[in-house]
């Protein structure tokens, strides 16, 4: 099982050559900077401090231990939902095989597609979700609204692992909302999901490893 980040450029039919780990490592890094810098600017632009929003005045040390505590837990626990989903709803298993798996071939490749997963899903995406929870809080209907409807987006961006890997990743991420709400502060975030995203590709790399 393979859940991770999801890529931009996986859908079936496009040519080898835009879907080689090269490019999607590229665009993946260069998007992951605009977003940060647009987000910058947009905060500049209200008046407002970038460090509050995304760090708030928690301890970035023990931020960073819990985020680390939370990474198996959240292995396990995505884990299992995925196995308990599979059992209930088993039309839901529509990929059988992640097309992630496609960029870990050998080490070398899984060693740039990990850094790719750690800034374009630990970062970006936690950028992005703090964004728009806090936006939401602002004025756009409330931070509930917000956590529900990016939820439900941050799933079905998935589907391409399967509807049982969406459904278990929108889960995933409304946790990791549910967070954010509570501690004002996406850095305990941004380690849990950097290092989810790791171990998926620890994951499949031992699994290569050892013949299974």
């Amino acid at each position: 099982m393979m859940l991770i980040m999801r890529v931009d450029v996986t859908s079936a039919g496009l040519m080898d050559q835009l879907t080689s780990l090269e490019f999607v490592a590229t665009t993946q890094l260069i998007d992951t900077a605009l977003i940060a810098i647009m987000i910058r600017v947009f905060l500049e632009i209200s008046g407002e401090d970038s460090r509050t929003v995304f760090l708030g005045r928690l301890p970035l040390f023990k931020e960073t231990l819990r985020g680390l505590a939370l990474v198996p837990v959240i292995f396990i626990g995505v884990a299992s939902l995925v196995a308990l989903i599979r059992y209930a709803l088993p039309w839901l298993h529509t990929v059988k095989e992640s097309p992630i798996q496609a960029y870990m071939q050998n080490p070398f490749d899984a060693s740039i597609f990990l850094v790719v997963v750690v800034l374009g899903g630990g970062i970006k995406e936690e950028l992005i979700r703090a964004f728009v929870l806090h936006r939401f809080d602002q004025g756009l209907g409330g931070i509930r609204l917000g956590l529900a409807l990016f939820s439900i987006m941050f799933g079905l961006l998935h589907f391409d692992q399967g509807w049982d890997v969406a459904l278990a990743i929108g889960m995933l991420g409304l946790f990791w909302g549910v967070i954010y709400m509570k501690r004002r502060s996406a850095w305990m975030n941004m380690v849990s999901h950097a290092g989810f995203n790791a171990a998926n590709v620890a994951q499949v790399m031992i699994a290569r490893a050892l013949g299974a």
